[in-house]
């Protein structure tokens, strides 16, 4: 009985393994994204939070402008809390996994040959393990994106001013008067939050590569179903579809905060009291904010989405899906 179906344990042993491996990228994805919520919270929002409790035992208003700021990345924070993206990640999935059923009724089953109960019992198991996981990374992925997204229009519809701790430091940094740092701060905050987040794409199209080798011709030559193919081309649409959004968002965010340091540069450019020294750091700061390649901000090519479609799409797995829609033997 122990030894029943043992042709096939290799195939069962990778989806297992794939799994942990998953599981593992997974864990160290969500620390690692909680971590850099903290930094981005200690660096640019430490005066802030502190003069806010001082408002609220006061009761009155120290500054709106930096309180608005401060409750934009509150919001952004409280809609990407563990204990609410778990619940929604929870519900969208289990939906997701009732169509996917239906997928699989309708366009055709996921093959698996019989080697005896025990082993398709385990086939199962390990199968629906894999698109809870599937579905559950690519929710978790567009509800950060969707946070992220909402944080960045917020941000963009106003001026926000930052506290002085932070000024300083940048002032530090870059050698430019912290009088004109605070639309470039924004821009360093969005570039910084859309870095790490745009990185979760890498998971759901993981977990895809984990699917697609499993059936390949190397392993068990299962072939890859239409109904395979119709679910990894949803997951791949929704995932570019929400980096689309992010980079628009933040490209708006950019191009606003470009056009402010552009007119303040006329101004001075036209003023009768020509200021050399404001005109030459504002336009440096309109250099360091093109020539900033970090998050959402970086070329095309350097995007995480481009590597992302790369890993279950870009060798083998891309060749299986086309020999499976082509029929090509």
């Amino acid at each position: 009985m122990w030894l029943e179906g043992v042709s096939i344990w290799p195939n069962l042993a990778i989806r297992l393994v794939g799994v942990l491996v998953i599981m593992y990228f997974s864990n160290y994805f969500y620390f690692k994204l909680r971590y850099h919520k903290r930094i981005i919270s200690r660096v640019y929002f430490p005066d802030s939070i502190e003069q806010k409790n001082l408002a609220d035992k006061s009761k009155k208003e120290l500054n709106p402008q930096m309180f608005f700021i401060t409750n934009i990345w509150q919001s952004y924070l409280n809609a990407t809390s563990p204990v609410k993206l778990t619940l929604a990640i929870f519900l969208f999935a289990t939906l997701a996994l009732v169509i996917t059923f239906f997928i699989f009724q309708h366009f055709g089953q996921v093959n698996f040959p019989y080697r005896g109960g025990i082993v398709l019992g385990i086939h199962y198991a390990l199968l629906w393990l894999q698109y809870i996981f599937l579905w559950g990374l690519v929710f978790w992925f567009y509800f950060e994106a969707i946070a992220c997204i909402n944080f960045i229009n917020a941000a963009n519809d106003s001026h926000c001013e930052w506290p002085v701790k932070v000024l300083d430091e940048l002032e530090s940094d870059t050698g430019i008067s912290k009088t004109y740092l605070d639309r470039y701060t924004q821009f360093q905050v969005i570039a910084q939050v859309t870095e790490f987040v745009g990185r979760l794409i890498y998971l759901p199209f993981g977990m895809m590569l984990i699917i697609l080798l499993e059936r390949s011709k190397i392993i068990d030559q299962l072939g890859v179903p239409f109904s395979l193919i119709l679910i990894f081309l949803t997951i791949a649409v929704i995932s570019l579809y929400l980096m689309y959004k992010m980079r628009v968002s933040a490209e708006k965010a950019r191009d606003n905060i470009l056009k402010f340091y552009m007119l303040k540069s006329r101004k001075i450019e036209f003023s009768k009291e020509k200021d050399d020294i404001a005109e030459i750091q504002i336009n440096r700061v309109i250099r360091l904010i093109n020539n900033t390649q970090m998050g959402i901000y970086a070329s095309v090519h350097h995007q995480p989405f481009a590597a992302a479609l790369l890993i279950p799409f870009g060798g083998m797995g891309g060749m299986q899906i086309i020999e499976n829609l082509f029929g090509i033997q």
